[in-house]
């Protein structure tokens, strides 16, 4: 577990500085002479971020007192089923991109539950379809937040 925990603090630990350094500058804009900048909350979430990243490291490498090393919660197979539902996810937004978010959003949520074992096509519908048009409304209508 201890080698485990050093490389992933290693690699939020990097992909925390490209973000606050590279990524996020590059995607926001200036805004307006008064308030908050865009980029402050994504900014301050990948700053906690890599802190904690950092405390991660600094206790992966003074290592245990014991000297046992103690090993990973995870199973292969469950190892697995994280790499399969995150393919999914960025399907997901392929199809979000690629048919707008509406229906992506509702092929999207149909196969999670699809997936998860909902079985029965009227509640799959019953939620898959109905969703992505509130989000939709809140986010456009409530919020002015203009979705794909």
């Amino acid at each position: 577990m201890k080698k485990a925990d050093i490389v992933t603090a290693l690699f939020l630990l990097v992909t925390g500085l490209v973000m606050i350094f590279v990524i996020i500058p590059a995607q926001t804009y200036p805004g307006e002479e008064y308030g908050v900048p865009p980029a402050t909350v994504p900014t301050a979430a990948m700053a906690v971020v890599t802190v904690m990243a950092g405390i991660l490291l600094v206790q992966g490498l003074r290592g245990r007192k014991n000297g046992k090393d103690t090993p990973s919660p995870l199973k292969p197979e469950q190892w697995l089923h994280i790499a399969g539902f995150t393919a999914l996810l960025f399907a997901g937004l392929a199809a979000i991109k690629f048919l707008h978010f509406i229906p992506g959003g509702i092929l999207i949520l149909a196969v999670f539950m699809f997936i998860t074992g909902q079985r029965k096509p009227l509640i799959i519908i019953l939620v898959s379809v109905p969703v992505p048009f509130l989000v939709y409304a809140a986010l456009w209508y409530g919020l002015r937040i203009p979705l794909p």
